[in-house]
């Protein structure tokens, strides 16, 4: 039997569909995705790694008697293979205790509308020219005036397919490119730049580089901050982490759990009235965007928080029966899952926010470590990365270094006194993983402390 004859991934997700549903389960979901990506990893300006890989991952998700069972496997070279991965999960099913509150998946057939943007056939033959999208990047931040840049670049394409034994059958197409630069002029002064999307020609390594390179350089001669509540003018990239955290907790299992600060919120303010939020699934070229969730459901916008007052959760079909209410689309299987969060631009511009800071003000453009010291509470601390700088009488006076936000998110969210008039979208593997469109925005009342390298 000959895999690229008869083994094609739909061919495997139905046989393997019908193979479950011989037990007479209440749920079966089953999906694949054939995939190719690949990378460039850069250092001291060198491109030093460059990889391509290929897979197929299939995932089974099983439910009988409340017992619910998942495995992913990546061998489709003969059905007795995947027929004997799905018998070690029907026999792993039986012996689990079952989940009394489980409440489903959703109950197809659907119609589906297409998202704009999420493949470009373009990305077939990009690897043509991602040596030359690099190196734009690289010489961009060195002629800001950079010494030196490390980063990645990535792409791909994949086609994923979804079935379940509720009438649902999704097929869809994606690409994507992320591209992150860090640049330096000495190991403490340094900037970062980011392009990231679907569609290639959104793909800007040369304005990334060029970021990257010029807070790099504005950076020089930081000196040590002190002690002290300031406002914060926070940037894109940073707001995509922590002012973005309410809707990342806005999900019931995150609450049940205890590792959400908004249980019993629902219909209260938590924020300023300048933070307006959604999930949305439906944004073009965005990373997070699909034509349905795990479940099959269509993708929809959900409004998280209105005017700073939290409207909804986000919801898999299982949560929304045990809340008395509504999927958004959002399956997670196990759990509800974002697709992408956007927040709401404002009304400034970034040079207006800058010429609002009368008093000492800190210019934070990026930063990591964010930990939960409460998450129950929201607080937490995050240490500022890249250039910072002191804004004082509306103008940018110094490089700063060796800070630390320490802080409680209501506290942050709440002291919102500006927000710019764009968003930019934002995500990178260590803090953002969730692709979130974030303005800039400007933050009173914000506790730095020093002790920070």
């Amino acid at each position: 039997m000959k895999q690229t004859e008869e083994l094609d991934l739909n061919t495997v997700l139905e046989k393997s569909l019908v193979y479950l549903e011989k037990n007479n389960p209440e749920d079966v979901i089953v999906s694949g995705t054939e995939q190719v990506n690949y990378q460039l990893r850069f250092s001291r300006n060198n491109i030093i790694v460059s990889k391509r890989w290929a897979n197929v991952k299939l995932f089974f998700f099983y439910v009988k008697n409340k017992k619910m069972a998942g495995t992913e496997i990546s061998d489709i070279s003969s059905i007795d293979s995947i027929y004997n991965a799905l018998d070690d999960l029907l026999k792993f099913s039986s012996v689990l205790p079952p989940k009394e509150d489980y409440g489903g998946i959703a109950e197809g057939p659907f119609n589906y509308k297409s998202v704009p943007d999420l493949y470009d056939p373009k990305i077939i033959n990009f690897s043509d020219n991602a040596v030359d999208m690099v190196e734009q990047g690289l010489n961009s931040a060195m002629e800001s005036g950079a010494n030196h840049s490390a980063g990645i670049l990535e792409w791909g394409y994949s086609n994923n397919m979804l079935l379940t034994n509720h009438g649902v059958n999704t097929t869809e197409s994606i690409s994507r490119f992320e591209f992150l630069i860090r640049s330096f002029l000495t190991p403490i002064e340094s900037g970062q730049g980011m392009s990231i999307g679907r569609k290639l020609d959104t793909l800007d390594t040369f304005q990334a580089g060029d970021n990257a390179g010029t807070i790099a350089v504005q950076s020089k001669g930081a000196k040590p901050g002190k002690n002290g509540v300031f406002d914060a003018l926070l940037s894109p990239t940073v707001v995509a982490d922590i002012i973005a955290n309410p809707v990342r907790l806005a999900n019931p299992f995150t609450i049940e759990i205890g590792q959400s600060w908004l249980k019993d919120k629902i219909g209260e303010t938590i924020s300023s009235e300048l933070l307006t939020a959604y999930d949305d699934a439906t944004i073009p070229n965005a990373l997070g965007s699909r034509c349905a969730d795990a479940e099959g459901v269509p993708s929809q916008r959900t409004l998280i928080i209105e005017n700073g007052v939290l409207k909804n959760l986000i919801q898999n079909t299982s949560t929304a029966k045990k809340a008395g209410t509504v999927t958004t689309a959002n399956a997670g299987i196990i759990s509800p899952q974002n697709s992408n969060i956007m927040i709401e631009p404002g009304n400034f511009s970034f040079e207006e926010m800058i010429s609002e800071c009368k008093k000492p003000t800190i210019y934070v453009t990026s930063n990591w470590y964010t930990t939960m010291t409460n998450a129950a509470e929201g607080v937490f601390s995050t240490i500022p990365r890249d250039g910072m700088f002191l804004i004082e009488d509306g103008e940018i006076q110094e490089p700063l270094r060796e800070l630390r936000i320490s802080e409680t998110f209501p506290n942050l969210v709440k002291n919102i006194i500006a927000v710019q008039n764009k968003v930019r979208q934002i995500k990178w593997w260590i803090e953002v993983t969730i692709p979130t469109f974030a303005p800039a925005m400007l933050v009173e009342d914000v506790n730095f402390s020093t002790g920070t390298q």
